[in-house]
């Protein structure tokens, strides 16, 4: 039987899309959700559309999209489809039967900076890292998906963060 994940672990998932088709857009969404509800301490969401880098599919042996993959914590899973099966996307993150975490208070409890596409962000734990470009906030303001400069390819990575993980950057 599997260990339990341990809360204090960060959870770090990959979901692999085709641009922007109908179930990439409701997967997206769904797993937003989710991450919001359950994990208000966060989660790092690498979203890769296949058709941008397929070499990154190939790598993962992504045979259909979408497709989710939980990286940490152990064990890894899978899951595919446009999550709304909620207690199968819960299952396969590791959530079910755990003590969950409250929801994340709401904007007039805890403000946090509201980003804006195209600006210039760093990760607040590592300011002098790489700089990224926000290339998408949810209607909401509860994820911000960053394009990283300097990483695999000429459109860089990206990644989903909660705002309050992200700093505007400074020259």
């Amino acid at each position: 039987m599997g260990k339990r994940p341990d809360r204090r672990e960060p959870f770090v998932v990959r979901l692999y899309v085709a641009d922007q088709e109908s179930t990439a857009v409701r997967a997206i969404a769904n797993l937003e959700a989710v991450c919001r509800e359950f994990l208000p301490d966060g989660c790092e969401l690498e979203i890769i559309d296949i058709l941008r880098e397929p070499q990154r599919g190939l790598a993962d042996n992504i045979m259909v999209t979408p497709t989710l993959i939980k990286l940490a914590p152990p064990p890894a899973r899978r899951i595919f489809g446009d999550l709304s099966n909620r207690a199968r996307l819960l299952d396969a993150l590791g959530l079910t039967g755990l003590e969950l975490s409250p929801p994340r208070p709401t904007q007039e409890q805890a403000p946090v900076e509201d980003f804006k596409v195209g600006e210039v962000v760093v990760r607040r734990t590592s300011p002098n890292a790489m700089r990224g470009n926000v290339v998408r906030v949810t209607d909401n303001g509860y994820f911000v998906t960053v394009q990283w400069s300097g990483r695999v390819g000429t459109q860089g990575r990206e990644s989903t963060h909660r705002p309050d993980d992200l700093v505007r950057a400074t020259d």
